[in-house]
């Protein structure tokens, strides 16, 4: 039985058997109270946050470490900000992270200013590096109140999962209305006037390149003859069938909008009822057709690299899912009438562009897949 410090985290396996566990909560000091130990850029960081708050900062907790360092800090008034400071380990990782942080910061503002999406607001930004103060790049944004949807999803009842499903089909809807200018990529720079981004090359390096092209050069589809020899001829295949599913789609759904390239449940902060809270971490973000971004859940699929029947099942992204395959296929079914009901040309991309939508997962560069032969067996089972 679960009390107020536990949780109960609720997956299934790749064989759609359920597994359950009980976890602590975490619990965190505030670091506040050792605040002559602090770091010099951290007690600045948080001089800035008074400065734009008008309050003092009564408690500072760190609640992630990772490839940024988190902290929740609380004002004497009792509002949450929250701190992500930039985390990068070696030299040759920091012009590429600090870009991929100020596109991230502009991608935020672009969508606060375009749409009611619920992502944190930024106050503050700064992705410059001062070496000598030891001051990465940092920003401080509002708080998202809600539990993550990866610890909550499985255990919710099954009204609260549709109400997720119909939260998620609204934002979904509103990121897809957004008219992004020309040209697939991520955002560049934002317009500080109007608002308005530039869009430049891909965040993701594997998006740089063709597609086939990444995979073909990937060492994780072997090296023998024969694994380079049945890759080359299913990557030729699903090429063809791409480009006669791409024949047949019109002008509006090819018009470009922006996706969130994250969008997992470890993004996704929920309440109770199973409603969606808040989106974080944006920097891995796209601009590109609109049939291509319309998409369902991740924590309702089991298809493409997900269906038990073509999947590499030493796969990370294979390992577990959030829904049992019965719910997942409701859902998915929910999704769809809620979809419908709320914008048909939607509904339209979602269906239309999903052949395309899978192929492209297969064709992630660090997917491990000798000769290709699970891509082929998932085509072999359309």
């Amino acid at each position: 039985m679960t009390d107020a410090n536990t949780a109960t985290l609720l997956v299934w396996n790749a064989n759609g058997t359920e597994m359950r566990e009980e976890f602590r909560l975490p619990t965190f000091p505030n670091i506040l109270d050792d605040f002559d130990n602090l770091p010099s850029d951290l007690k600045e960081t948080v001089a800035k946050l008074e400065e734009l708050s008008g309050s003092q900062i009564t408690t500072l907790q760190k609640i992630a470490h990772n490839h940024y360092i988190v902290y929740d800090a609380c004002t004497a008034d009792d509002r949450h900000f929250i701190i992500r400071i930039l985390n990068v380990d070696t030299n040759t990782e920091l012009d590429f992270s600090k870009d991929k942080f100020r596109r991230g910061c502009d991608v935020m503002n672009w969508i606060s200013s375009s749409s009611k999406i619920p992502i944190p607001r930024i106050y503050f930004y700064t992705a410059e590096y001062r070496t000598a103060e030891q001051l990465a790049p940092y920003m401080i944004t509002s708080k998202c109140n809600g539990k993550l949807l990866a610890n909550t999803f499985g255990v919710l009842p099954f009204e609260a999962k549709v109400a997720n499903i119909r939260s998620y089909a609204s934002i979904a809807i509103e990121l897809w209305r957004i008219n992004a200018p020309s040209g697939i990529g991520s955002v560049s720079s934002l317009d500080s006037v109007s608002n308005i981004p530039v869009i430049g090359p891909s965040i993701l390096p594997s998006e740089l390149e063709p597609p086939t092209v990444n995979k073909l050069n990937s060492s994780n589809i072997g090296y023998s003859e024969q694994d380079l020899d049945e890759a080359r001829r299913t990557l030729k295949r699903l090429e063809g069938l791409v480009s006669q599913h791409i024949a047949y789609y019109d002008a509006a759904l090819l018009r470009n909008v922006p996706t969130h390239e994250d969008m997992y449940p470890q993004n996704v902060l929920v309440n109770d009822r199973g409603l969606i809270t808040g989106i974080i971490d944006w920097e891995y973000h796209m601009v590109k057709p609109a049939v291509l971004a319309a998409a369902y859940p991740y924590w309702i699929r089991y298809d493409g690299l997900r269906n038990p029947q073509s999947m590499n099942r030493d796969s990370l992204p294979s390992a577990f899912r959030f829904s049992s395959p019965g719910d997942a296929t409701e859902l998915r079914k929910v999704y769809e009438e809620i979809v419908i009901e709320l914008d048909p040309e939607y509904h339209l991309a979602l269906k239309g562009g999903e052949f395309c939508r899978i192929a492209r997962e297969w064709l992630f560069p660090g997917l491990n897949d000798l000769g290709c032969r699970h891509l082929k067996a998932w085509l072999d089972s359309l």
